[in-house]
């Protein structure tokens, strides 16, 4: 396990000490076309993420504090708890979003695949009053979670492969058993 007392790869932190909270250097790794049913070709910047070792979240903007710009990443997280920590965030805190639920073992690349899918998604309906939760593989939810399955047509260096990004409903209201509250003790 990795030291949580320090940041590594393009994280720093800057919560004064959350090992939790990560922001990213905004290092880009590559820009991708991305095209979305009934949106079209868009190109957009993949940020270079590091590999994780434990199941995370990746939250699009920073949830608390001044400065909201930059990745936010919550590392060392109950993959019981994944999915309902992603939808607290997403009723609670939605300008942290879109909300990325990142699997121990799902490549970086593609995480940053499934962020940039929910932000040309966010783009497209950006009234909503909830965050979007999306997951590049099927997410670690009960099957009975509904959920859409976007099949993403993705250009890279002239290369063209069709993948399929998830995007977990996030439930409008939740019952005090199914929601988290979202604190900055909590997210740790």
């Amino acid at each position: 396990m990795p030291d949580p007392s320090g940041a590594t790869g393009p994280y720093e932190a800057d919560d004064g000490g959350d090992p939790s909270a990560r922001t990213s250097g905004g290092t880009v790794a590559l820009t991708v076309t991305i095209d979305l049913a009934d949106l079209g070709p868009t190109p957009v910047e993949l940020p270079e993420l590091p590999q994780q070792s434990t199941d995370a979240l990746l939250l699009a903007h920073q949830p608390w504090g001044r400065n909201r710009s930059g990745l936010a990443a919550l590392e060392w997280l109950d993959r019981r708890q994944l999915v309902r920590l992603a939808f607290a965030f997403a009723l609670e805190c939605p300008q942290a979003g879109p909300i990325a639920v990142w699997p121990l073992g799902v490549p970086a690349q593609a995480t940053a695949l499934a962020l940039a899918a929910g932000g040309l998604l966010t783009e497209r309906h950006p009234d909503a009053a909830v965050a979007r939760v999306m997951c590049a593989v099927r997410p670690p939810a009960r099957r009975s979670r509904p959920a859409i399955h976007h099949e993403v047509r993705v250009e890279i260096g002239g290369q063209i492969d069709m993948l399929t990004v998830w995007e977990l409903l996030v439930p409008a209201t939740g019952s005090a058993g199914d929601r988290l509250p979202i604190t900055s003790a909590n997210a740790a």
